[in-house]
């Protein structure tokens, strides 16, 4: 299964299983931000790098297949090194936002966590 649609079966069997629909909402918004994250992750992990020595950047070219008449499509970018970790930094508080959402919500159904956790 891919992740967009484990997220959305974790989003289903989280709202059948709730007696509160605001905690529902709350996850598709969480969740939202995870498939956000996903995406970016794609589009990094899934194209070509190479440095621009001039500029002191890195170059993201990527190539996408297409179907029909328009054959593929390519799409070149500059990515700083900023950018890069804030992209990073979103990622990491948005699985934590998640974790402390489940650790909070699901208290109840598991009262076994972690001492950490606690």
């Amino acid at each position: 299964m891919k992740f967009p649609q484990l997220l959305k079966v974790l989003c289903a069997l989280f709202v059948h299983r709730s007696k509160y629909q605001d905690k529902g909402e709350s996850l598709r918004n969480i969740l939202k931000k995870c498939s956000d994250c996903n995406d970016a992750r794609n589009t990094l992990v899934h194209s070509f790098w190479y440095a621009d020595i001039g500029d002191a950047v890195a170059k993201r070219f990527e190539i996408r297949v297409g179907r029909g008449k328009q054959p593929y499509d390519e799409d070149e970018e500059t990515v700083s090194s900023e950018r890069l970790e804030r992209d990073a930094k979103a990622c990491a508080v948005t699985r934590q936002e998640l974790q402390q959402f489940l650790i909070r919500t699901l208290d109840q159904y598991n009262p076994v966590l972690y001492p950490t956790e606690r």
